[in-house]
């Protein structure tokens, strides 16, 4: 009888981990440089995951699209907000944090975010 505890804990578990969500986010660059890496990271964590993109760069006008996972944990909400970090080709670095990718899926790259 006493595995009994055990046996109902461990069922249980699946539906206490985190789950995972997808978002797709259209990037679009809006500055007038091709541009040679994207970075995404959870919000104010720094674990940066960086596309190295210099061997075709997006030029100006062009569109890609990035797929976010995302772990639902913590706070309600919490799991949707990532900063993005890009490097241009010409070593400007453009940095948005706190972007909602379960709300918005397209972020323009402009001049209105450079840091």
């Amino acid at each position: 009888m006493r595995l009994l505890p055990f046996a109902v804990l461990f069922a249980s578990l699946p539906a206490v981990a985190p789950a995972e969500s997808v978002h797709a986010v259209e990037v679009l660059n809006g500055m007038r440089s091709g541009v040679a890496s994207f970075a995404v990271a959870p919000a104010g964590s720094g674990r940066w995951v960086t596309l190295d993109m210099r061997r075709d760069p997006p030029e100006y006008g062009v569109a890609f699209t990035i797929e976010i996972t995302a772990m639902k944990a913590g706070p309600a909400g919490s799991d949707c907000l990532h900063d993005f970090r890009t490097v241009l080709m010409d070593g400007r670095v453009v940095v948005v944090r706190d972007f909602d990718v379960c709300s918005r899926h397209q972020y323009r790259l402009g001049v209105g975010y450079r840091l």
